[in-house]
C-alpha cells in the first residue's frame, strides 16, 4: 500500500484536498480514482480535490474545471509553503503571486496575507476586454 502525502483546506465551508502533481510511478494515470476515494466519507471526506505543484505555482483540479476556493486555498498554500521554505513561517505573511489553475485561460494573482492557520486570500481573475454596443431599442450587445 502506497502512502501520499496531502493537505486538506476549509475556504468558506468547501472541503479541498490537496494531493501531489507528481505521483509515485504506478499512480501517475490515476488521479481520477485516487481523488475519488480520498474525497469519500470513508477517507477525507471532501468536496473537491486537486493535484498540486508548489514549486511551479500550478494545480490541476482533479476535474479540470476552475474553483475560485481551491485556487484561494492553493494561493494560502503556497505562501505558507515559501514562509517555511525562508524560515519566517510565524510570521504574518503579506504577498502577491500568480498561480496557474486549472480551467482558466490565464494565470491567476493571488494576494495572501494573515498568519497561519488563518489567511485571508483573494484571487483576481483577468477577464479579456470585452465590446459593447448600445442598440436604438436601449439594449446592450456584448462582442
Amino acid at each position: 500500500m502506497q502512502c501520499l502525502s496531502f493537505s486538506k483546506w476549509d475556504p468558506s465551508g468547501n472541503l479541498t484536498i490537496f494531493l501531489p502533481a507528481d505521483l509515485p510511478a504506478g499512480l501517475a494515470g490515476r488521479r481520477p480514482d485516487i481523488a475519488r476515494f480520498a474525497m469519500g466519507p470513508d477517507a477525507l471526506n471532501a468536496e473537491q480535490a486537486g493535484f498540486t505543484d508548489v514549486g511551479n505555482l500550478s494545480m490541476q483540479m482533479a476535474g479540470n474545471e476552475f474553483c475560485v476556493n481551491a485556487t484561494r486555498s492553493f494561493g494560502a498554500l503556497a505562501a505558507l509553503a515559501q514562509a517555511r521554505a525562508e524560515g519566517c513561517e510565524a510570521k504574518a505573511l503579506d504577498t502577491a503571486f500568480d498561480v496557474k489553475v486549472s480551467g482558466w485561460p490565464s494565470p491567476v494573482r493571488v494576494a495572501v496575507s494573515g498568519t497561519s492557520p488563518a489567511f485571508h486570500v483573494e484571487a483576481r481573475l483577468g477577464f479579456d476586454a470585452l465590446a459593447m454596443e448600445a442598440e436604438a431599442d436601449g439594449t446592450v450587445t456584448v462582442h
